[in-house]
């Protein structure tokens, strides 16, 4: 039987595919550049408001869940669950509250959104309970059905709304109710997968006795992961949304820019496929108290992430060109070529310093993640802000570069000063001497007359000298092995 690690990494490569032709080949052809924009800016709305509306819900399940018995489980399900109903209903009733003030911001720049601002609470709420659900699939090792319908189902439907949309069976609106059904059956089916495979249950029990102090640790540390969360996600998504606060014009200049960065987000697969894994394991190590695991865990995944992360790096950085030859309108999109590049040496950063904010995060100095990404989103809001008039996309791509780099720095300081964790050794330093030769491949490979051969000999040489590096590298290469084996 195939290990969850692997099967969960088959599918996120699979739905990343998918995503790929998605955006290159489906997004550009089905919809205008306006409302490829559209759709991004909805959905990094929705992440921001998500995060907010959750308040850190979600991680502090992911938290105490291992410290109840198996007895005590259900009812654990049960209070979380409506606690966080309380939670979301509140911030979901201000949002509406004030929906008037918010649809100002987008009134002038974004007059597509603005239409179609009424439909946000809707979406919003089981956007959230999908993230809750999500949640119990991590704690109840039901991952590989989560990212299933997470990372392939929804593109594929979506892709399925895109051509309906195109040969005019449905109108806009239509597709926008179809993205948000589209959610609603994610939720049904996860649910069921829920109730089916692992029996979730909810159970109310009036003469349960609450630890009060343990009930107060848990909504500290809530309140501390919500603002860390939301200051976070805003530093993540603040690029996206004050270019798309650029007045006239600016959702297609956000199509451009979420095309590019999805190119560039394909450098972190390997990331998205251990973290739903790792998490939960350091939680448990913190639980039990071992350093020496955790620290062991923190270097040799940063060790994976990197070797991995540089190679997708080189694969992508030397055939952008080429993938955006064969975009329609590709003399649009391919105007964020750079960004590719940029938002790309960023994600291998942040690789590279592996799963820093998730140690802190499960640890007892858990509130400095607040505090490093309040000083992190006030640095981007003022690199965005001086960046973006002069450069456009490119000074959003470079804010969020420096944003990455300054995040990371201080997260590597802090574990260091505080419990001598480190995530280097003499492989970065390898994998680095590696990979600085094969960024000019695309300058001394020339072969413009055939799109598909430039890409296969291209790809065939940083593959071969990633593959040699891997034989001759025992360690790297244990690594490796031990984490798909």
């Amino acid at each position: 039987m195939l290990k969850t690690g692997i099967l969960n990494s088959l599918i996120i490569y699979i739905g990343i595919f998918i995503g790929f032709i998605s955006v290159l080949f489906v997004f550009p052809v089905c919809l205008s550049a306006e409302e490829y924009g559209f759709r991004s800016l909805l959905f990094d709305t929705l992440v921001v408001l998500s995060t907010m509306a959750s308040f850190g819900v979600p991680a502090a399940i992911l938290k105490w869940f291992p410290e109840f018995s198996q007895k005590e489980k259900p009812v654990f399900n049960f209070y979380f669950t409506l606690v966080a109903i309380i939670v979301s209903s509140i911030f979901v009733l201000l949002f509406i509250l004030n929906q008037s003030n918010i649809g100002l911001f987008y009134k002038d720049s974004s007059q597509l959104l603005y239409s179609y601002l009424y439909i946000l609470p809707f979406f919003l709420i089981i956007y959230v309970a999908n993230s809750y659900l999500d949640v119990f699939c991590k704690i109840y090792n039901q991952t590989s059905y989560s990212n299933f319908f997470k990372e392939i189902s929804t593109r594929v439907l979506t892709i399925a709304l895109c051509f309906l949309y195109k040969y005019r069976f449905i109108d806009f609106s239509g597709f926008v109710y179809g993205l948000m059904f589209i959610y609603c059956l994610n939720f049904i089916m996860l649910a069921l997968v829920l109730k089916i495979r692992v029996g979730l249950r909810f159970i109310y029990n009036k003469n349960i006795v609450f630890d009060f102090d343990l009930l107060k640790r848990i909504m500290t540390y809530s309140s501390f992961v919500f603002l860390g969360s939301a200051s976070s996600i805003l530093v993540l998504k603040m690029d996206s949304l004050m270019i798309g606060d650029t007045g006239l014009g600016s959702e297609v200049r956000v199509g451009i820019y979420s095309m590019a960065i999805y190119i560039a987000t394909l450098i972190e697969i390997p990331k998205r496929a251990f973290i739903q894994s790792v998490a939960p394991k350091i939680s448990t190590l913190w639980s039990l108290g071992d350093l020496i695991s955790i620290n062991a865990l923190y270097k040799s995944m940063s060790n994976i992430q990197f070797y991995l992360g540089t190679l997708c790096f080189m694969l992508i950085w030397n055939n952008t060109g080429e993938f955006y030859s064969l975009v329609k309108n590709n003399e649009i999109y391919a105007q964020g070529i750079y960004v590719v590049g940029i938002i790309g040496c960023a994600k291998l950063l942040d690789m590279a310093f592996s799963y820093n904010s998730e140690i802190i995060g499960y640890s007892t100095i858990y509130k400095w993640n607040l505090y490093i990404n309040v000083l992190l989103m006030l640095l981007a809001f003022v690199t965005n802000s001086i960046l973006i008039p002069e450069f456009g996309i490119n000074g959003a791509a470079i804010a969020t570069f420096l944003s990455l780099f300054v995040i990371n720095i201080t997260r590597l300081i802090i574990l260091k000063y505080k419990y001598d964790l480190f995530p280097f050794s003499s492989q970065t330093l390898k994998i680095i001497l590696l990979g600085l030769p094969l960024l000019f491949i695309k300058d001394i490979i020339d072969i413009s007359f055939n799109i598909y051969l430039s890409v296969l000999i291209k790809s065939l040489i940083v593959v071969g000298v990633f593959g040699l590096y891997l034989l001759f590298d025992k360690k790297t290469r244990a690594l490796i092995l031990r984490k798909f084996t």
